[in-house]
């Protein structure tokens, strides 16, 4: 195989903590782009969750934020999902199950006419 070597330049401090995450995912710099390289030349085209960060040119504000835990990048990404497709997202925490189930009930109820 023949091989070639790519140099990017970004923020250091971006580099350290897309280091770190994807060091924790169990991969290295390298398979994340060459898997990036390889769904590009695939399917001709992104993978749509990068299509917002490179349609507006950079991530936002919590997803890019110095501090932001896993938690915060995924909730981030999470709620651009649910933009992006105009449906509300979900309130958090979810309701428990029992709950679900007794506001279900009691719609029945009131649609019954037995409420």
């Amino acid at each position: 195989m023949d091989t070639t070597q790519m140099n990017v330049r970004m923020d250091a401090s971006l580099k350290r903590a897309g280091d770190a995450v994807i060091s924790e995912l169990g991969y290295t710099p390298s398979r994340v782009v060459r898997a990036l390289w390889e769904y590009v030349s695939l399917q001709a085209r992104v993978p749509r969750a990068l299509e917002h960060v490179l349609n507006q040119g950079g991530l936002d504000s919590a997803f890019a934020s110095p501090g932001a835990t896993a938690h915060d990048r995924g909730a981030s990404l999470v709620a651009d999902f649910y933009k992006g497709i105009g449906v509300s997202e979900p309130p958090r925490p979810a309701p428990e199950y029992e709950t679900l189930r007794d506001d279900w009930a009691q719609d029945k109820l009131e649609e019954w006419g037995l409420s």
